[in-house]
């Protein structure tokens, strides 16, 4: 299919697109500041000395093929990631470089290398129009919040989409075009890391990406799209929200709870909170769910069971997803006829309904002939008029009388609980169409038909009683995405489906617990509670809450009640966002995964040597943490200060709580990780884990795991906690971190 625009973009550069990555490019740029006046074309100036230290990998001057003596240099002619974007300027004249006033800015810190790259994405031109304003138009233009895929960009938008001309939804169908290949390919990929290394966009995996903040994309754009339609606001502002809502209705909440909250509900849906009585726990996922999910919304019509009356037919609906629906013009197959239609086509109606203000009493031709002139479904699908009538009146109903549903439960958990009939309740053993349902499960047949919709169980002191006992069919479905079967039936046919006592639907089983679904546990830990076996720890994120002095000082100076209904709704519009982005792949930003390896592997190794090591899963969901915590953190590619901040929680959340024993099983460990812990790099030396055998072994208290924790630790946080564990170990002869 031919494409509008015989156009493919180079981009910023023409072949060092690796040197516009955050870390080489603000080294280079530093290094150039520092040598302001430096000869660029000499092979002795001081800049190829300290770039070939500070960054040996790259090729900063190589031997002339067709001269022993002479250079090649690499600003003879790759100069393009510091002179286009205005910090650094070249001159051919006398062959020196100096800093520009914009250069001057960015060296005294009052610009971030992301102001840098985002004013020279609005400026860039190529044959009169700006490519990075067109891509940030259509990611502003895009309607929905599934994300561009890299076909509907390299050929929808480049070849086919100019925002000032062009209808969005027509160009991305045509994608049938000449696939990108060689440099062009690596030319367009290298303009959309771009965008996502300045916090634009956020790519889902290599081949999907979505908008990310709304307003860095504006300012891209700069006034090409008029009126944008994206409806999702950038995720990087929910914790900053959220922590200033709960601020203003009485919730203390440190930032840094709050994105470890977001970020390991992101990473996995299960999530643990732990800590002294009367801390917050609860109060904490309360808060975050009510503030979440919406107090009222628009309910899906078309579940089974559903009833939608036109003028003269009843119709049935007997089986939905979110793809389509089937009616029944009769209650009883033998008698019934059935239809099934798509979602998409009863929205067309009702859209077509709307937007012409048509009143119910219109004949269902009149409005077919009219909905046929742009719809995307043949005149066959059409020829169910009345059906998609009533269906169209049905959902447009729905959605003016939007009705309150409660997207979250808080289960008190009991002494009793022995087996999962307490959360999917069981069937009944007298009525054989009967089933007793219990609230967690109602929660998850919710969440199942609204899934853009998060929705939350939450457990109140889940080790009241076993947890292995009454939690282990949800623990193994979380991790294999396998069904529960709740009792024997024909799950195809929702007729002989049993109900519980208010009429509703029992399907027999359940195909996977929902993505939209997010568990939150609370624990507290006394001679009335269980300890979680490993199994369960290893399937969670464990968020600690303790109170300091002043945390208690600032409560009894103003020590009033927090009132959650105040929070109510109050972050809605992050909700379908929050819930895309939790289903979506992630992987650690390539800017600190040599870090994070480094991490790992260290971890791993010393563990191992004591029995304690982790597993595929454990990598696996440390990774996407990291990968959520910059997200939501709102830390630019290039940025690495977080990185740190966040390991440390990994060490805290993932493998401390997993550690409990005797004195002589467990002093060794705790020892080796606090030396960890508490040195950086150079602190460590050059053979880590001998040196963290060492300290196991050593007599020194100095080498003992403290409380107090020494100033300028490269993992405060997890050290403290060590350190507790470390005193309880001392007075008890055993420690666990739930005790600690």
């Amino acid at each position: 299919m031919k494409t509008k625009y015989d156009v493919y973009w180079s981009g910023l550069d023409n072949g060092h697109e690796g040197m516009w990555k955050g870390p080489i490019w603000y080294q280079t740029f530093k290094i150039l500041a520092e040598n302001n006046g430096a000869n660029f074309q000499d092979p002795e100036s001081p800049i190829y000395k300290s770039l070939e230290k500070a960054l040996p990998s790259v090729a900063w001057k190589s031997k002339d093929s067709k001269s022993a003596t002479r250079f090649r240099l690499f600003f003879r002619d790759a100069r393009e990631p510091w002179s286009s974007t205005g910090v650094i300027n070249f001159s051919e004249l006398t062959k020196t470089i100096s800093t520009t006033e914009l250069g001057k800015r960015l060296a005294r810190g009052e610009i971030s290398p992301a102001e840098v790259f985002i004013r020279t994405m609005e400026a860039h031109q190529e044959a009169g129009e700006k490519p990075f304003s067109i891509l940030a138009g259509a990611f502003l233009q895009q309607e929905g919040q599934d994300g561009l895929t890299f076909d509907q960009l390299a050929v929808g938008v480049m070849r086919n989409y100019r925002p000032d001309r062009d209808n969005l939804n027509d160009s991305l169908k045509n994608v049938s075009g000449k696939k990108l290949e060689g440099t062009p390919l690596r030319r367009f990929r290298h303009i959309l890391e771009m965008l996502e290394d300045v916090g634009a966009i956020s790519s889902k995996d290599d081949e999907v990406y979505v908008a990310w903040n709304s307003e860095i994309l504006e300012r891209i754009a700069g006034g090409i799209v008029n009126s944008p339609k994206i409806n999702m606001p950038a995720l990087n502002t929910l914790i900053d929200e959220f922590q200033g809502d709960c601020k203003k209705f009485n919730l203390s909440l440190t930032r840094g709870i709050a994105l470890r909250l977001a970020a390991s509900l992101c990473a996995k849906r299960f999530l643990i909170l732990t800590g002294l009585a009367g801390s917050g726990k609860t109060k904490l996922a309360q808060a975050f769910a009510r503030w979440l999910v919406p107090t009222n919304f628009e309910g899906d019509v078309f579940i089974p069971g559903a009833e939608i009356q036109s003028s003269n037919v009843t119709y049935y609906v007997k089986k939905s997803d979110k793809n389509s629906v089937e009616f029944w013009n009769a209650p009883d197959e033998a008698e019934a006829t059935k239809v099934t239609l798509p979602r998409e086509m009863i929205q067309e109606w009702a859209s077509h309904i709307l937007n012409n203000s048509i009143p119910q009493t219109t004949p269902a031709r009149d409005i077919r002939e009219g909905v046929k002139k742009t719809s995307r479904y043949s005149d066959q699908l059409h020829s169910f008029e009345t059906h998609l009538k009533a269906a169209a009146f049905a959902q447009i109903a729905s959605q003016i009388n939007k009705r309150l549903e409660k997207c979250y439960t808080v289960l008190p958990v009991g002494a009793d609980w022995t087996g999962n009939e307490n959360i999917v309740g069981y069937p009944d053993g007298l009525q054989v169409d009967k089933y007793v349902a219990k609230p967690a499960l109602e929660l998850i047949l919710h969440a199942e038909q609204h899934e853009h919709i998060p929705h939350f169980l939450i457990l109140d002191e889940m080790n009241l009683s076993h947890v292995e006992r009454y939690f282990a069919d949800l623990l193994s479905i979380i991790e294999s995405d396998e069904g529960l079967e709740l009792y024997s039936g024909d799950i195809t046919d929702s007729s002989t489906w049993r109900k519980t006592y208010t009429e509703k639907a029992i399907p027999p089983r359940l195909r996977q617990l929902p993505e939209n679904l997010f568990i939150i546990g609370t624990v507290n830990v006394d001679e009335t509670t269980y300890m979680f076996s490993p199994k369960v720890l290893d399937r969670a994120n464990v968020i600690e809450f303790r109170l300091n002095n002043g945390d208690l000082e600032g409560f009894l100076g103003n020590p009033a009640k927090t009132d959650l209904r105040k929070l109510d709704g109050r972050g809605e519009k992050f909700g379908k966002a929050f819930v895309n982005t939790a289903t979506r792949s992630a992987s650690v930003s390539p800017d600190v995964k040599a870090a994070y390896d480094a991490e790992m592997l260290l971890l791993f190794k010393m563990l191992q040597t004591h029995g304690a090591e982790f597993g595929y899963r454990t990598a696996y969901e440390t990774a996407r943490f990291i990968h959520f915590y910059k997200l939501l953190g709102n830390h630019i590619n290039g940025d690495i200060s977080w990185f740190p901040g966040a390991f440390d929680c990994v060490i805290f959340q993932k493998l401390l709580p997993k550690l409990n024993g005797s004195r002589v099983k467990l002093g060794p460990v705790l020892k080796k990780l606090w030396f960890i812990c508490v040195n950086d790099v150079t602190g460590r030396g050059k053979d880590v884990l001998k040196a963290a055998d060492e300290a196991a072994r050593s007599t020194d208290k100095k080498a003992e795991p403290s409380v107090v924790v020494p100033a300028g630790a490269l993992y405060p946080l997890s050290a403290e906690k060590i350190g507790r564990m470390w005193r309880l170990l001392i007075e008890n002869g055993f420690a666990s971190f739930a005790e600690a």
